[in-house]
């Protein structure tokens, strides 16, 4: 005899228990290579392993053990496919936000300036602080960085102004943050989690008979990342998950210059050689092209002009390359002074062997599409006029194929290729480069147009 056609599915009915967005409690009760299930009320619901911390966990076991209680977002409810997403990065996330609300709310005695007016002058000046400015800050032991998030209790008291005329200034250890010169106070303000959006256009995103096409959309800078670019590239990937009318993921960038230049060059002094801020900001790298690494839809790479740095990464995270003719490829650490992440060399050794990727390395010199293609960097060399049909034209064949099987194909393949890594993360070699005189060096050369002069220190 069987009970299951007798008693309730407690999936059919999920909906009306939980829903995206809400907090949940439960117990773990079983850990896996990819994630931890956690027992609810009435089904058991699943953390992945990229939705356990900010940073990339290596193995569930550091974050979570069996038995032990935990609080989480549900992020996905699936009854069909009787399967539940929890994530603790987004819960903590959420979190760090209604704090910041919070801290700022209090602040405005008058009332006159709200939360979204002065939040982006806030966060910029946290984030990108100089370090002449870290002199006028309270001494801290950790040195500024594109990564440090958003702490209220660690942070200067705000004192807001209202007077016409008057801009965000600093001094004596206080911010000084105002509605901008000619803004009417009633205009309506985003809320502070739109403050990483605000460059929206820069990430344009569309789905076309199931195909997503996400366009890195900064043709002037030779489509050169930034902060919150990355931050949406993460957000889009999880949307991409969501959305059951996406099939395949194409990455293009905008214009003829460049698919991704990599992160822009004018963020990297604030490392001011701290060997911490090195190591945070490869993490933070690593985390969002992991993301697009476990998208769980097959992901291609269209890809004409330079695609070198952090460009190069993300069309190694992506499952197929196809490239004009005019395309190039490299990896310029050594006119930097600085190194790749593990995952990155494992990425690149994957793809074309150890004496390639030395190769590309030790002489930064920028690959040819042809030669990309002999050594098997890109799956595909077309006619530039030709790349953007031959992309859809192979997104949409790869959208017709079962999902289920693609889904299972690329999670084979990425468990096959994640066993190169090694279990130490390699923070002391990051440390070694983001640490020294010559990555300090290569940086101000880079920017004054001259040649570096190395030290070796």
């Amino acid at each position: 005899l069987g009970l299951k056609h007798i008693l309730p599915d407690p999936w059919q009915h999920l909906g009306e228990t939980y829903r995206p967005g809400q907090t949940v409690s439960g117990k773990v009760v079983r850990t896996v290579a990819s994630g931890a299930f956690v027992r609810l009320t009435e089904v058991d619901a699943f953390i992945p392993i990229s939705e356990l911390a900010e940073k990339r966990v290596q193995k569930v076991g550091d974050v979570l053990e069996v038995g032990q209680t935990v609080e989480a977002l549900v992020t996905e409810i699936r009854p069909d496919e009787r399967r539940m997403i929890l994530s603790l990065r987004r819960l903590a996330r959420e979190r760090e936000r209604a704090r910041v609300k919070e801290y700022i709310g209090a602040q405005s005695d008058e009332g006159r300036v709200t939360i979204g007016d002065i939040a982006g002058e806030l966060l910029r000046q946290v984030v990108t602080a100089p370090a002449a400015g870290a002199a006028e800050r309270t001494q801290e032991s950790t040195p500024p960085s594109p990564d440090v998030p958003f702490r209220p209790t660690a942070r200067p008291r705000v004192a807001l102004r209202t007077e016409p005329g008057s801009f965000p200034s600093r001094s004596s250890g206080t911010v000084a943050v105002s509605a901008c010169p000619g803004r009417a106070p009633e205009r309506p303000r985003p809320p502070i989690e739109e403050v990483a959006q605000m460059e929206s256009t820069e990430m344009l995103f569309e789905v076309e008979r199931g195909v997503a096409y996400l366009t890195v959309n900064r043709p002037d800078q030779r489509n050169a990342m930034t902060w919150a670019m990355y931050e949406r590239l993460v957000e889009l990937c999880e949307e991409v998950d969501r959305d059951d009318r996406i099939n395949v993921l194409v990455v293009r960038g905008s214009g003829e210059r460049a698919f991704i230049s990599g992160t822009d060059i004018s963020q990297f002094p604030a490392f001011r050689g701290h060997a911490q801020a090195g190591i945070d900001y490869e993490e933070r790298i690593d985390r969002v092209v992991g993301r697009l690494e476990v998208v769980s839809k097959p992901a291609l790479a269209s890809i004409r002009g330079y695609c070198v740095g952090g460009g190069l990464g993300v069309a190694m995270a992506c499952d197929l390359r196809v490239a004009s003719d005019d395309a190039r490829f490299g990896v310029p650490v050594i006119r930097l002074g600085n190194c790749l992440s593990m995952h990155n060399y494992a990425r690149l050794v994957a793809l074309i062997g150890p004496a390639r990727a030395k190769e590309m390395i030790y002489t930064a010199r920028h690959v040819a599409a042809a030669e990309a293609l002999a050594w098997g960097l890109v799956n595909e060399v077309v006619a530039a006029a030709d790349l953007a049909a031959r992309t859809q034209a192979l997104a949409e064949a790869i959208a017709q194929a079962p999902p289920i099987t693609l889904r299972a194909s690329k999670e084979a393949v990425r468990r096959v290729v994640h066993r190169l890594l090694p279990e130490n993360p390699g923070h002391d070699l990051i440390a070694m480069c983001y640490n020294s005189s010559d990555f300090q060096e290569g940086v101000a050369a880079f920017l004054d147009k001259r040649p570096p002069r190395w030290t070796g220190k």
